[in-house]
């Protein structure tokens, strides 16, 4: 099934949760949620709360506490796991933007956390509108490649034809050629609903070739995405601009040996790759060989005449997992050393060695992309 989304209207109501909008559907491996408005008022934040309904009951699955905005957002839900109740506490909190849960529907509801009672003066609270957006985890589109040369005043904006949607990543470059001064924005749009910005950068300077802006952007559930592009200088320019959407499936090429050890056919029929292997006789095993961002990777070591070395990939898609396993007992004589190619740490640490006194011979390590950018030993 394609990207299903609606779009709702309410306005916050302040010591009650009001519903805003229900989508069935499901189950969605992937749920996005975009809000707009709830101005004025008592002032407080917004609560947003995400619903899932499972076997019949209401389950809220997401919360966060947001304050009112003109311009459309992607929610950043916090994590479930330092919520007590509803409205939950937002103290040292994390955010995620796609929540990933069963249910054969979902529900926003809002609340306005205002403390105080609105002033007969004060602006009322505006209405807010939301747009949820779903979709099955493996339905991804064909990858998109468009590149196009634009000529800009100064202030003026161009933009790429419309990405069609959902793609699970994007890369984004220009000409650095001569550059001055730009602004890239990439926006998540849905058909009948709203279209926000989900990731901004500026560009300037000069080189010869073309240099990545972007590289890696994981993309929230919508429709189709726009990438565009400002002229912050006070002189025309001249640049090219070229944006890419990909997804986790499965291709040929790279170093090492990769095998296909467990697929799933989605609902277009197309083989989407969850786990891998990469075999290493008596070598060291370079962040090259990871031939994929994301999934489930076995790296088996056996045959070690010397100590050796396995560079994690950078990036690489937050929960997707690496295990190392020596095959044949070799950490009893030779070590391996794990570290990440871009200097994110393992546990608080640059590296992690396996040697014979932990995990020991024939012993694995694995180590799990955490959704702060570093990686998670068990």
């Amino acid at each position: 099934m394609a990207v299903t989304t609606l779009t709702g209207v309410a306005t916050p109501v302040t010591g009650a949760e009001t519903t805003v909008i229900s989508i069935a559907g499901g189950p969605f491996d992937n749920v996005s949620v975009y809000y707009q408005g709830g101005l004025g008022g008592g002032g407080g934040d917004i609560g947003f709360a995400l619903l899932a309904t499972v076997d019949g009951t209401l389950t809220q699955i997401a919360y966060a506490e947001l304050p009112g905005s003109q311009i459309p957002q992607l929610i950043e839900w916090q994590d479930p796991t330092n919520q007590q109740s509803f409205p939950a506490t937002k103290a040292n909190s994390e955010t995620n933007q796609n929540v990933r849960a069963g249910g054969t529907s979902y529900t926003i509801t809002i609340i306005d956390l205002s403390q105080q009672i609105a002033p007969a003066t004060a602006v009322p609270r505006q209405p807010v509108t939301v747009t949820i957006a779903g979709v099955d985890e493996f339905d991804t589109v064909a990858d998109g490649d468009i590149s196009e040369l634009f000529s800009l005043a100064p202030g003026a904006s161009g933009a790429l034809p419309a990405f069609s949607g959902w793609a699970q990543l994007m890369d984004v470059a220009c000409d650095q050629s001569n550059l001055v001064n730009v602004t890239v924005t990439i926006f998540a749009s849905n058909t009948g609903g709203l279209v926000a910005p989900i990731k901004e950068i500026t560009w300037g300077g000069s080189g010869g070739t073309i240099q990545a802006v972007l590289r890696g952007l994981e993309l929230p559930v919508a429709t189709s995405f726009i990438v565009q592009i400002t002229n912050n200088a006070q002189v025309t320019q001249n640049v090219t601009l070229t944006a890419i959407t990909y997804s986790v499936v499965a291709s040929s090429g790279g170093g090492g040996v990769v095998t296909l050890t467990g697929n799933a056919n989605g609902p277009s029929n197309n083989n989407t790759v969850e786990s891998f292997i990469i075999e290493s006789v008596d070598a060291s095993v370079p962040a090259v060989d990871f031939t994929h961002v994301g999934g489930l990777y076995y790296v088996g070591i056996s045959g070690l005449s010397a100590n050796v070395t396995v560079t994690l990939p950078n990036p690489f898609l937050a929960g997707s997992a690496v295990t190392v396993k020596d095959e044949d007992g070799s950490l009893a004589n030779f070590n391996i050393t794990v570290s990440d190619e871009g200097g994110a740490t393992i546990d608080g640490s640059a590296s992690v060695v396996m040697n014979a006194a932990s995990p020991g011979p024939l012993g694995s390590y694995t180590f799990t992309k955490n959704g702060n950018g570093n990686w998670s030993l068990t």
